[in-house]
């Protein structure tokens, strides 16, 4: 990890404050002498310190990220099978079920959305099928064969259907940026109404070879991860 010794900084209450506050956030201790340079007197030492502070650093996350869930978030990748394609909420409940961590699926999402704009994650058309439905009042999700026969009829009518109402959307001149959900809303609401389920696909997120010289944070971010997951003898 590149580490900080010292910082310069201008003369205003501002910029002091934002450096102190980023510093605090990112795990150092620190003095302010009468000269421009901070004074770095202690820096991050534990595994999970550390990760910390590049999430923050690097990827821009919150503050109130929490190092071991992102270190089970991709230690999955790599533990649980399925894990790099299935739905969201599928993957919140395999880190529960596995590591008993809580994170929505709101946030694992927006956790690879940053990975993703970095180049470090990539979604390929490597496809696995879904199944949603309502059973005993609770929503389920089941993974779905390739080829099974329900699906494929029930895809089949989906593509003529957003076909039709895009037609008649653009009879009622529905602007074209809405176009696309219009039809697909009042597709996959027809066939809910007749299947009484939703079948659809995920996409597979693998992650990116990197050079030593591009983004080489990240080879610690998965050292870093490793050593919290054994530290805690996942």
């Amino acid at each position: 990890m590149c580490e900080i010794t010292s910082v310069r900084y201008e003369d205003s209450g501002h910029r002091k404050r934002n450096i102190e506050e980023k510093l605090a956030d990112w795990g150092y201790d620190f003095v302010f002498p009468p000269k421009r340079n901070i004074t770095i007197t202690k820096k991050p030492e534990s595994s999970e310190a550390k990760l910390k502070e590049i999430l923050l650093r690097r990827l821009k996350l919150s503050t109130q990220i929490v190092p071991l869930h992102f270190a089970c978030f991709i230690f999955a990748f790599e533990d649980i099978e399925g894990f790099a394609s299935m739905p969201w909420e599928e993957r919140a409940r395999e880190l529960y079920n596995h590591y008993g961590i809580t994170e929505c699926a709101r946030t694992l999402r927006n956790w690879c959305s940053k990975l993703l704009n970095k180049e470090l994650i990539a979604k390929v058309d490597d496809r696995t099928y879904w199944k949603t439905e309502i059973m005993n009042g609770r929503k389920t999700r089941t993974s779905i064969q390739q080829g099974d026969a329900e699906m494929t009829a029930y895809f089949s009518k989906r593509s003529a259907l957003i076909a039709y109402y895009r037609a008649e959307g653009e009879k009622a001149k529905i602007p074209a940026k809405e176009l696309k959900n219009f039809s697909i809303k009042l597709a996959v609401k027809d066939l809910w109404n007749e299947y009484h389920c939703c079948y659809y696909t995920c996409k597979t997120f693998l992650f990116s070879a990197w050079e030593d010289d591009e983004e080489p944070f990240f080879q610690e971010v998965v050292e870093l991860t490793h050593d919290i997951m054994y530290g805690n003898n996942f």
